[in-house]
């Protein structure tokens, strides 16, 4: 089976499972470095939701960088036995729902420090996720939204902070305004 590592912080060099699965790409290194990087340091972040969790990439590298507490979100029955499997193998305690991402997003009873957004690049989830942390304002005044994505993006509601085009892979960090 395919893995995938922790790069930097207490959990440096552990690998993990990602699976064969169709609906989930690991995050590459390269991405996951400029990404967190732009975050330094995660211990300003209490709350983390990794909304779209997968196998766990962004969410493990999030708690292994310093990020207190870290919430996975993932809808897919399969990619969450093995998401949960990777958190046991890690050894790391974080939250971990089984839940559609918007169902979460209008259920959620508390705001975040940080929430990052790797949906399905062909799919408008990360927009309608964004119109959702706005209208629920599940956003702290202090956080950051942290976007992955493949087409341009603008968004009315959060200004943006950060971006930066790797490859095909863009990464936006959105602010409230």
């Amino acid at each position: 089976m395919p893995k995938a590592r922790v790069i930097a912080g207490s959990h440096r060099h552990l690998t993990f499972e990602t699976g064969d699965f169709i609906q989930t790409r690991p995050t590459k290194d390269r991405v996951k470095e400029s990404l967190f990087n732009q975050l330094t340091p995660l211990s300003r972040f209490n709350q983390v939701l990794d909304l779209f969790a997968g196998t766990g990439s962004l969410g493990f590298e999030a708690f292994s960088r310093g990020a207190m507490a870290v919430t996975l979100v993932e809808s897919d029955k399969a990619v969450f036995q093995l998401l949960k499997s990777n958190t046991e193998h890690l050894k790391i305690d974080l939250t971990l729902v089984l839940m559609d991402a918007l169902r979460f997003l209008k259920d959620a009873s508390m705001s975040y420090d940080l929430i990052i957004l790797d949906p399905p690049y062909q799919s408008n989830l990360l927009e309608d996720a964004l119109k959702m942390i706005h209208q629920y304002n599940l956003l702290s005044p202090i956080g950051l939204i942290v976007g992955l994505h493949e087409k341009n993006l603008t968004s009315s509601l959060f200004k943006i902070n950060k971006h930066r085009k790797l490859g095909r892979t863009q990464i936006t960090v959105w602010e409230p305004l």
